[in-house]
């Protein structure tokens, strides 16, 4: 349970140096940020248990990066951003179903295949970042990303 005047923060250490992005646009400021697939880490504060369901309170919840695979959709490198695709159940079978997600690059992307930088175009990969909540403005959420690995099928 989010107690009222709970603090949400993005781990924006986890970004690169000062925070590595504006998150101009981006919202995680209250329970309707939270999305499906977002690693969040809260401060515990009382439990209580009734009818075998435990109830922690929490006064602080933040944002982690988390890992996504699917595949390279559209690409746009004029902003840096692509969308991901054919993403797991989880986000599938979620209400609602998340079938998209905006992939926005940071500056210093780091490809993970060998190859260095820059913008995939085709295939599956796997995207390290922070997941955002942007249904109610782009209809997809937006995953911001500093780290990313080309899968192969070798």
């Amino acid at each position: 349970m989010i107690q009222p005047s709970a603090v949400f923060q993005v781990a924006q250490e986890e970004m690169g140096e000062n925070g590595g992005f504006s998150n101009a646009g981006l919202s995680f400021a209250s329970g309707a940020d939270l999305l499906v697939g977002q690693d969040v880490q809260i401060r515990p504060g009382t439990t209580s248990t009734s009818g075998g369901i435990t109830t922690v309170t929490t006064d602080l919840v933040r944002l982690w990066p988390s890992q996504i695979t699917g595949t390279v959709g559209s690409v746009d490198t004029s902003k840096g951003t692509f969308t991901l695709t054919g993403l797991s159940p989880l986000f599938t079978g979620a209400m609602p179903a998340v079938t998209t997600i905006t992939v926005e690059t940071l500056s210093g992307m780091l490809v993970l295949d060998g190859s260095g930088s820059g913008l995939p175009t085709v295939g599956t990969v796997s995207v390290k970042g922070l997941l955002f909540n942007t249904f109610n403005t782009s209809g997809m959420p937006t995953r911001v990303t500093r780290t990313m690995r080309q899968q192969h099928d070798d």
